[in-house]
């Protein structure tokens, strides 16, 4: 099999069942699964499909999200460079909220690793545990609620509840997928929690990197008219027209 037919097959393959391992793409091709990770490597470069830990989705995938650790791989280094963006604009004292998406995690590590004073409120455990493991001199306050256990983070009524009544500086939050007509995820519980973030703040914050742009989930999350303040990304795609969004928001650029 040439290499340019390997790679449609696997594209192909990844979208017919949405999420497939590594193990299986080997046993399907009859090849190794060293190859295969450099293929899935390869493809995801070219956003032809979503690299996970042990595997790949479809970048249409609108099945029930990941785990924590399958998404924490996907875009590290541009995961990076945004929550760098998103740090700066941190000013010391100020009042903010965060979810648990993986973006969002490497904020938090700026923010333990420069000692930054803050009063913070988040619906996410590992959010919390990123803060305590360090004596920092900040306030720590866990939203509470029924505990997603893929992602580690609270929902449900009661975190919705606990949300709507905060008034905070800054929210920093994740999206699963951003196209013309809004914002995104793949669950309903989840969309009500990326209500509450884009509402309850003087001014929202979506950490989004490129591969976000153009995915539709099954929930809507938030309406396009709706928009949070500002969206920070990596890179503008050029297969993506973004005129429509930027109506609404601003956008801001940083790979």
């Amino acid at each position: 099999m040439l290499v340019a037919e390997r790679h449609r097959r696997i594209v192909d393959i990844v979208s017919e069942h949405g999420s497939v391992s590594v193990l299986f793409l080997s046993k399907e091709l009859a090849i190794s699964e060293v190859t295969i990770r450099k293929d899935l490597g390869y493809l995801h470069d070219l956003n032809l499909i979503v690299r996970t830990r042990g595997g790949a989705i479809s970048p249409n995938f609108n099945s029930q999200i990941e785990r924590y650790h399958d998404l924490d791989i996907i875009c590290q280094n541009e995961k990076k460079t945004i929550a760098e963006a998103a740090f700066n604009i941190l000013s010391e004292g100020e009042t903010i909220l965060l979810d648990g998406s993986t973006t969002v995690a490497e904020l938090v590590k700026l923010i333990v690793q420069r000692r930054y004073r803050l009063d913070i409120y988040t619906t996410s455990l590992h959010v919390c545990d990123l803060l305590l493991s360090k004596n920092v001199d900040y306030s720590v306050h866990m939203i509470g609620g029924r505990i997603n256990k893929n992602m580690g983070t609270s929902e449900g009524i009661f975190a919705v509840d606990q949300l709507e009544k905060l008034m905070v500086q800054r929210s920093f939050f994740g999206i699963n997928g951003i196209d013309n007509k809004g914002y995104s995820v793949s669950r309903e519980d989840e969309a009500q929690i990326k209500r509450c973030f884009c509402s309850v703040a003087k001014e929202s914050y979506i950490l989004a990197d490129s591969t976000k742009f153009g995915r539709r989930y099954l929930i809507k999350a938030i309406d396009i008219d709706a928009s949070p303040d500002h969206i920070i990304s990596d890179v503008k795609r050029p297969d993506f027209d973004y005129r429509e969004i930027e109506k609404h928001t601003s956008i801001t650029f940083v790979g």
